[in-house]
């Protein structure tokens, strides 16, 4: 018997889908095997084989996909830890340091049943040691001391590290050498059954131990790095697994494993000396790209800190897998745990561990790159996102003996403070400082989800998948912004598909410790901020937000005098007369700048209305007697009176400020201010193309230059022809009458007129037919503003640069002079060379790239056969008022400060920065007239649900109504499965399920179990909620509503191996179907739909999620029917599903609710005990079979309240009667009685017979 070849246990295949990468073969028509053989057989590896390996190349298993998944355990994993007889299991592969697995695959009796023989397979290859063997939590044998304590003198261990012909085990004539188990590791593990004195006092006498854990060093591995053929250094070869060895840490390495694992490990014929892959892929070496994996050991190999102190290598990788496991867990797992990604380059299988490599890019891509459009997706949905990682890893302590155990969480806020939950198992990581590394990698990485797809041109030919690219995209204001690249094809067209994700230093934080918390995610957003604007409003922008706080306070300050109706001497004195002192003055300021802009018809009415508001205020104080300002008596003032003034003057000025804002930052530019051409020495000039540009035009930050109500026209001319656009600000230069020439153009928007100079010059060639031609330096830009806010920092400083040229006559002579910058007040460097210092850019071109002040010069100089050129270049801040943006920045923009302001396109409001959060909230003392119920976004109604109380038996008001496929489900009353009733729902205190472990403290929970994974053509079965509508305990499914009204119905759910939602359905008078809220399936709904094992559950609220639907009632509408839809079992290994729920509420709400009803107990539906008389509720009073057991709650009636004085007025059958749970007990059984010792042995027994 030859069990390493013969043996049903030979390696199980699957195929797992399309091949990537390296070859795809489609068999349609007349493409046939032979086809297929002849490619792959080109290739050197057969099509089954590389099918096997697609899944782990697919991009959802990459940890660049858009959502990762995680990996999914290997059942070998805990299958390991407990000694079984199966002799259809799979071929094992064990690596690293770990336990190993325990196939029982013979056993036998020898001794006259005395001794019991075990052969356990503990790998389907050699292993380099089996160290120690533990049975249950107790050390039973290790390799240095043989059999320890209790097993010493009954357990005999022989390891085989490698099973062949020449150390078979030979135990009885029934297979004496036969059972060799060639090639792979087995241990023999002999059990005396008897004692050594008495036959009990054998360990093993009453049972062998089926908890078994075999601890010991695995596979050995090949190295690249030791073969001098690979570009290593030593005799190991990929194609001699003779040379390959253990080392604690090149055995233990993910990245070599995972080499192991598509080399595979052979076994050799005793007989025909024919080697066979027994475990692994056999994917031959020359199809790997060891390089690679070189560069990935040496990765996984580095020494990083460990937050509790010392260090420990980046990643190290232990554990188990089968055969009959999919290609794609034992690759997602191995890449799990070294945070790695798996490719095919050029026929290669590529390993590529993910580190910070952001500093060494590849050359940068443009929008000159991008082919026509381009989808950018800058944050992933909701329901693709997690802001928790949980999961568990590992422990090899004899604590845990190898089960997996929990590791810290790793947690970020949620965005919108519902918290989603990923995870993550990682069964190969044995450090719980690794584990919180690796997730917090995944985490971080989550937080840059920006995914750019675009079909480039053939220059994105340099790069590979997983290179890391700068980009800079003007339409979305981007430079040198670094993404990877995710996935790349090259078309037979020569361009090249890619989609590219963003990347971010902050995800490698975790790198070299643990110890780092995962960072928020700096926003990406594109902002007109980094376009020029050249006119400075900081005066004006910082009087009128100074003179409106100043105006603000006061009027706070005033309005609180008013409070008890009286202005005290002291009051008047110390506040009312210097406060109004100072509104008068800040109004005096405000009113002022108004009238300088009374030409914009939005600031010319609200100073108007705010006129009117001062004046009113004004004329209210001096109808008061005694006078406001007279400071020796009290005056008494109507309160309501005196606070609608002052809140008229509060909104008045309010609206004042915006409309001064908002025409105070209408602004504009001339893309070319100033021109110099080069013209002959008679000052003919060859052509003006050059000399034209643009007129820009911005409110706030929004460039409007071209939209409606932008006019532009010529004021005025000196010496040049030129002429501009009405509608799109273009301006042309035809022609000059003059050696210097200048225009003024104009520019209106919203009553603002914007006037810009615009200047032009000739540079002349010499004259003379002997005279040298003249040389000028010519600068694109002599004036760079940059839009700043108001704490002076810069939004960006893409467009402060230019170009600088050296002209002889019409000759551009740039290329042989030497030139030269010097700065004040900022930073900025020209280059002297194409390339140098700044890369792709060509000699003379000039940056700022920061700013030291607010205005700021550059010389710029050029040395030519002895002479020098200079000339200046002005740089400024234009520090404005508020911005208009498409959405409101992020809480964390790193942006911010204190008092910025921006109006939202999205909404249309005005946003406040204030104590680190944005707000256009108004605070109550703000508000002018009423706010009608209506426009408030709030709930109205309490809970409808009469008797859905937390703690009581849900069967008392759900009913299981709708099984369109006649799904069985679990029956808490039966104990059996049903297709309905309203026995299928459980309750803490209604049956063993959901127990403690799955219910909250209160006893709200119930559970609705499907244990199959049944289906149909429906996908679904529904339950509904009911109420008791008469005294004979009949339920009713509808629930009474109003028409026109808008309601909402929700549940506290989570769920295992299925997904649920909830839904309305809205019904007429007579009971006929209106309409369902939503309409069609509630999957459409994220809000109403609980995806599998989304969210945890347990004991607390937060592992559950609150689905909800919101419906307005159609017309006719006098019914509602609530259902919880509960979809059937999706594949899982656990085969089956599970939905828990609890605290539903149905409430009335209103229409623009934009938030969830708060949770409220709806009423009991039952009487309370403090409201009975005593002796009230008497057998006459009581409908029948309305107090029965599953209508009481638990503990409701006890020993006090029952009026018996013997037993026997108790009709039932004794049953089980125990004086304690467990050990020493007596228990009544009926007909008998039972005696027990302390140990739990029965020791009598007497009985009716």
């Amino acid at each position: 018997m030859d069990e390493g070849l013969g043996h049903p246990m030979s390696k199980v295949l699957k195929i797992a889908g399309a091949i990537v990468g390296v070859v795809a073969i489609v068999a349609s028509g007349g493409l046939g095997a032979g086809l297929a053989a002849a490619v792959t057989g080109a290739l050197g590896v057969g099509a089954s084989t590389l099918t096997l390996i697609s899944a782990g190349l697919a991009i959802g298993s990459s940890l660049l996909a858009p959502k990762p998944k995680a990996p999914t355990s290997s059942q070998a994993a805990s299958d390991r830890l407990f000694a079984s007889i199966n002799l259809r299991a799979a071929r094992h592969l064990v690596f690293g340091h770990t336990a190993m697995a325990t196939e029982v695959r013979d056993q036998e009796y020898t001794e006259n049943q005395t001794v019991l023989h075990r052969f356990l397979v503990i790998a389907s290859h050699k292993v380099q040691a089996v160290e120690q063997i533990w049975f249950d939590d107790k050390l039973a044998w290790a390799a240095s001391g043989g059999a320890q304590g209790e097993f010493s003198g009954y357990l005999t261990v022989t390891p085989v590290l490698e099973g062949s012909a020449a150390n078979a085990i030979n135990i009885s004539s029934r297979m004496g050498s036969s059972r060799r188990f060639t090639g792979l590791a087995y241990l023999h593990l002999r059990y005396k059954l008897t004692g050594n004195g008495k036959n009990s006092d054998s360990p093993f006498a009453q049972s062998i131990p089926t908890r078994v854990t075999v601890i010991g060093k695995a596979a050995l591995v090949y190295d690249p790095r030791l073969d001098s053929t690979a570009g290593g250094v030593g005799p190991q070869r990929a194609g001699d697994q003779s040379t390959w060895v253990w080392s604690d840490d090149a055995a233990r390495n993910p990245a070599l494993q995972l080499l192991w694992y598509l080399l595979g490990w052979r076994i050799q014929n005793p007989v025909t000396g024919q080697w066979k892959l027994a475990v692994g892929k056999g994917i031959p070496p020359e199809r790997i790209d060891l390089d690679s994996f070189i560069t990935a050991a040496n990765l996984c190999d580095e020494q990083v800190a460990r937050a509790a102190g010392g260090t420990e290598p980046r990643y190290r990788s232990d554990g188990i897998f089968s055969e009959a496991d999919d290609p794609s867990l034992v690759l997602d797992n191995l890449k799990a745990a070294m945070n790695a990604d798996l490719d095919d380059v050029d026929g290669k299988l590529r390993i590529t561990v993910l580190h910070n490599d952001l500093g060494s890019p590849q050359i940068g891509l443009t929008a000159a790159d991008v082919l026509d459009s381009f989808k950018w997706t800058q944050t992933p949905p909701l329901t693709d996102s997690f802001n928790i990682i949980r999961g568990s890893y590992t422990d090899p302590s004899t604590t845990s003996l190898y089960q997996q155990v929990d590791y810290p969480e790793v947690r970020i806020d949620s965005p919108d403070g519902i918290d989603r939950v990923e995870t993550v198992n990682l069964t190969m990581v044995q450090s719980p400082s690794q584990a919180q590394r690796l997730v917090k990698q995944r985490l971080q990485r989550a937080l840059y989800g920006g995914m750019f797809e675009a079909v480039f041109q053939a220059t994105a030919w340099r790069y590979r998948k997983g290179d890391v690219v700068p980009f800079t995209f003007p339409a979305l204001g981007w430079v040198n912004k670094l993404f990877r690249v995710v996935s790349m094809t090259i078309q037979v067209d020569g361009t090249v598909p890619m989609t590219l994700r963003e990347e971010h230093p902050d995800i490698y934080l975790w790198d070299a410790s643990d110890a780092p918390a995962v960072q928020g995610a700096d926003p990406t957003t594109y902002s007109n901020a980094l376009l020029p604007i050249v006119r400075d409003i900081n005066d004006l922008g910082e009087l009128i937000v100074s003179a409106s706080a100043v105006a603000d306070q006061a009027l706070s300050q005033i309005a609180a005098l008013s409070d008890d109706g009286v202005l005290t001497p002291n009051e008047k004195i110390t506040k009312l007369v210097p406060l109004q002192g100072e509104l008068a003055n800040a109004f005096g300021l405000l009113d002022t700048q108004a009238a300088q802009l009374s030409g914009v018809p939005a600031v010319a009415e609200a100073r108007s209305v705010a006129d009117d508001a001062y004046n009113a205020w004004a004329d209210y104080l001096a109808t008061l007697s005694p006078a406001w300002n007279d400071t020796g008596n009290t005056t008494f003032v109507n309160r309501e009176v005196f606070d609608g003034k002052i809140n008229d003057l509060r909104y008045a000025l309010a609206m004042l400020q915006v409309a001064l804002q908002r025409a105070a930052s209408i602004t504009g530019y001339l893309t070319s201010e100033s021109v110099v051409l080069a013209a002959d020495s008679a000052g003919e000039v060859s052509s003006f193309t050059d000399a034209g540009g643009a007129f820009k035009v911005f409110v706030g930050l929004s460039d409007v230059s071209t939209g409606a109500g932008t006019a532009y026209s010529v004021l005025s001319t000196n010496g040049v022809a030129i002429a501009i656009d009405a509608a799109s600000g273009v301006y042309t230069v035809s022609g000059m009458s003059a050696d210097t020439g200048s225009a003024t153009l104009r520019a209106s928007y919203g009553g603002v007129m914007i006037d810009r100079v615009y200047r032009i010059a000739k540079a002349r060639a010499g004259a003379g037919s002997d005279g040298a031609p003249a040389n000028v330096l010519v600068l694109t830009k002599h004036s760079i503003q940059l839009r700043a806010y108001a704490d002076g920092a810069v939004r960006g400083y893409d467009s402060a640069n230019g170009q600088a040229t050296v002209r002889s006559g019409n000759t551009d002579i740039t290329s042989g002079v030497v030139l030269s910058l010097s700065a004040v007040g900022c930073t900025a460097t020209i280059n002297t060379g194409f390339g140098n210092p700044v890369a792709g850019k060509p000699k003379g071109w000039y940056q700022v790239t920061d700013m030291a002040s607010d205005d700021a010069s550059l010389t710029i100089s050029a040395t030519v056969g002895g002479q020098t050129l200079s000339d200046v270049v002005s740089v400024a801040k234009l520090i404005g008022g508020y911005e208009i943006l498409d959405t409101v920045p992020s809480d964390d923009d790193p942006y911010n400060f204190e008092g910025r302001q921006v109006q939202s396109r999205a909404d249309g409001k005005l946003w406040r920065f204030h104590n680190g959060h944005w707000s256009s909230s108004v605070p109550a003392a703000d508000l002018v007239g009423t706010v009608a119920s209506s426009q408030l976004g709030i709930g109205v109604g309490g809970n409808q649900l009469i008797g859905a109380v937390p703690g009581t038996n849900p069967r008392n008001y759900m009913r299981f109504a709708y099984n369109p496929d006649g799904v069985q489900y679990y029956d808490v009353t039966t104990g059996n499965v049903t297709t309905g009733g309203q026995g299928v729902l459980q309750s803490l205190n209604f049956g063993y399920d959901p127990g403690p472990f799955y219910s909250l403290p209160d006893g709200s929970t119930f559970m609705i179990y499907q244990p199959n994974t049944q289906t149909g053509g429906a996908g679904f079965s529904d339950i509904r909620m009911a109420r008791m509508k008469n005294q004979n305990g009949d339920l009713d499914e509808m629930w009474p509503i109003e028409e026109g009204k808008t309601y909402e119905f929700s549940l506290w759910a989570c769920t295992y191996g299925c997904r649920a939602a909830v839904l309305i359905v809205w019904f007429d008078g007579d009971g006929n179907a209106l309409s369902e809220t939503p309409t069609g399936d509630p999957v459409a709904n994220s809000y109403a739909l609980l995806e599998p094992d989304e969210v945890s559950g347990h004991t607390t609220l937060d592992g559950y999620k609150r689905i909800y639907n919101r419906g307005k009632s159609p017309p006719g509408g006098r019914q509602a029917m609530l259902v919880f839809r509960k979809a059937h079992t999706a594949p899982n290994p656990a085969n089956s599903s599970r939905l828990f729920g609890m605290r539903p509420m149905f409430a009335e709400t209103t229409e623009n609710a934009t938030e969830m009803l708060p949770y409220s107990v709806p009423p009991y539906g039952f009487f309370m005990a403090e409201n009975v008389v005593a002796r009230s509720i008497v057998g006459d009073k009581v409908a029948f079979n309305t107090l029965v057991g599953n209508h009481m709650q638990i503990g409701s009636i006890d020993a006090a309240r029952l009026a018996v004085t013997e037993l026997s007025a108790i009709t039932a059958r004794i049953g089980v009667l125990r004086t304690a749970g467990s050990g020493a007990r007596v228990e009544v059984r009926d007909n008998a009685i039972l005696l027990y010792g302390s140990n739990n042995v029965l020791r009598g027994r007497w009985a009716v017979v």
